[in-house]
């Protein structure tokens, strides 16, 4: 009983204690940053913490000796953990605000400060620092002295300036347009590029940015970058002359690189200059992955799809092997599956497909099929098709399509009917529209998909010899790369509204997401 009541005595007279050192250390501490002894500062704070690990104002002491010491990093870290501490200490607020602002980390100080106003909303101080920030960041309207700034001789200083401000406010695009033509005027093209391609992501309609960065492009020569650059400030303004003029000269400039082949004198040795543009390459491997999931009103299930296939190029046309798998009517499969692109010709070239399966409510026991499509050239582009489906011994159709289409500019328009013929039971037919905007070829294009008429109940195909359904379709659609055309990504969205015999609504809600590696 005596020892527990020693040991409360001990804690009692400790935790009195503990004020009076604190208040000795701290005004020692004080004296020797007065008196600029910083580093025997630094020692008592360190030497007090190590007992008193969680004392705010000794963490701030020692912040503060750090940064009269000109040691900045130790001082930031030490109050950026302070403030995630307490986050209304105000007084390391406004010292790490002025570290900042002495580093020229305007953007930092800047956050810091706002941050403060929110928890102060009448600080004189943070007031002050904001006051002081956007005076030493002023560009003035329309941003005309950075030019002349750097025009007149001053070109660091004109730079530091708009980045400074573009700290502070990263979103501005017209100083960001601006730092990026001062980036030009010095040879850097890389940042300008990096820099407007920001501003092109948070403004996609912003037409003098896409101007300027083909301008980069065209003085590097990187003219199919350009025209990728071209084409999508068309997808956003459609209408803008200056684009569309930008789109043609680049189309001239490519027309003229390949009709100009430079002639060298077996007898001369010349130095030919590499070209900075990127070679494009071509690859032979492909590995991708769709996934489909459409939610179905009348069942309020989540039916699934999804295909993962490997292509390769060979010397005759592309080759892949696919693994489709379906989840659907409390049923799931695999179907394995090997489609062909033969190329006959620059004018004629070949779909050929083949499938195997074992549930057939899912997939056709085997199917096969082949296309060929046709072109005309500055006409228009055709197909021809069937396929063949055997879903079990006892059912099977058959599917017919043909297709016309025809490319406006950049834009293509396709219309192809679908032919279903059972065994057994009535035909039908359903026709779809397909249009598509290329915005930076080959891979990147939109569009959308309409679709109108009947078919079989696709979904369970052990019932297409006595069911056909009305259908509407409406389906709008993405496609782009991405590391140089190495990674194809496609987006879209269904809707499909289909009506049964008996007058039952089925709806499909969903889409599909796909990517594309190639290698």
């Amino acid at each position: 009983m005596i020892k527990l009541i020693d040991i409360v005595l001990f804690s009692l007279l400790m935790t009195m204690i503990h004020p009076v050192l604190a208040h000795e250390v701290s005004d020692k501490v004080i004296k020797l940053n007065e008196s600029a002894e910083y580093s025997q500062a630094i020692s008592e704070a360190k030497l007090y913490l190590k007992a008193h690990p969680d004392d705010g104002d000794m963490q701030f002491l020692l912040a503060k000796s750090y940064y009269l010491s000109s040691k900045d990093l130790q001082a930031i870290e030490i109050l950026k953990n302070l403030l995630k501490q307490y986050q209304a200490y105000h007084e390391a607020r406004v010292m790490l605000c002025q570290i900042y602002l002495k580093n020229h980390e305007y953007g930092l100080a800047y956050q810091l400060i706002q941050q403060g106003l929110k928890l102060y909303s009448n600080h004189t101080q943070f007031q002050s620092l904001r006051a002081k920030i956007l005076l030493d960041i002023y560009l003035g309207p329309p941003y005309l002295p950075l030019i002349k700034m750097y025009d007149k001789g001053l070109k660091q200083t004109a730079i530091e300036k708009a980045q400074n401000y573009l700290k502070v406010f990263p979103d501005d695009a017209d100083v960001g347009l601006v730092l990026a033509k001062l980036y030009v005027k010095e040879g850097q093209y890389d940042k300008a590029r990096n820099l407007l391609l920001n501003h092109i992501y948070l403004y996609p309609s912003y037409t003098e940015l896409y101007l300027s960065l083909i301008n980069i492009d065209i003085n590097l020569q990187r003219l199919k970058e350009g025209e990728k650059l071209a084409y999508l400030g068309l997808v956003f303004a459609p209408w803008d002359a200056q684009l569309q003029k930008k789109k043609n000269d680049l189309a001239l400039l490519m027309l003229d690189k390949k009709a100009v082949k430079p002639h060298k004198s077996p007898t001369q040795h010349v130095k030919v200059e590499k070209s900075i543009a990127p070679t494009p390459k071509s690859y032979l491997n492909e590995i991708a992955i769709y996934q489909q999931n459409y939610y179905i009103t009348d069942v309020r299930k989540v039916w699934d799809y999804t295909s993962v296939s490997y292509g390769r190029q060979t010397q005759l046309g592309k080759l892949y092997g696919k693994i489709n798998y379906a989840s659907r009517l409390k049923r799931q499969a695999a179907q394995y599956e090997i489609e062909f692109f033969p190329k006959l010709n620059n004018f004629l070239y070949l779909d050929l497909d083949a499938s195997v399966a074992n549930q057939p409510v899912l997939f056709p026991n085997y199917a096969y099929s082949g296309e060929l499509f046709v072109v005309f050239p500055h006409l228009f582009n055709s197909s021809y098709g069937a396929q063949m489906n055997r879903i079990d011994n006892r059912h099977q159709y058959s599917r017919f399509t043909t297709s016309i289409s025809k490319d406006i500019s950049v834009s293509n328009l396709t219309f192809r009917p679908y032919f279903y013929l059972p065994s057994a039971g009535a035909s039908s037919i359903l026709y779809t529209a397909n249009y598509r905007y290329t915005f930076a070829e080959p891979y990147g294009y939109m569009g959308f998909i309409v679709g109108a008429g009947t078919t079989p109940d696709l979904a369970n195909l052990e019932t297409v010899d006595f069911l056909v359904l009305k259908n509407k379709i409406l389906s709008p659609y993405i496609n782009f790369a991405l590391f140089q055309d190495r990674l194809i990504l496609n987006m879209s969205l269904l809707y499909q509204n289909q009506i049964f015999p008996n007058d039952r609504v089925r709806d499909w809600l969903g889409g599909v997401l796909g990517a594309t590696w190639k290698f």
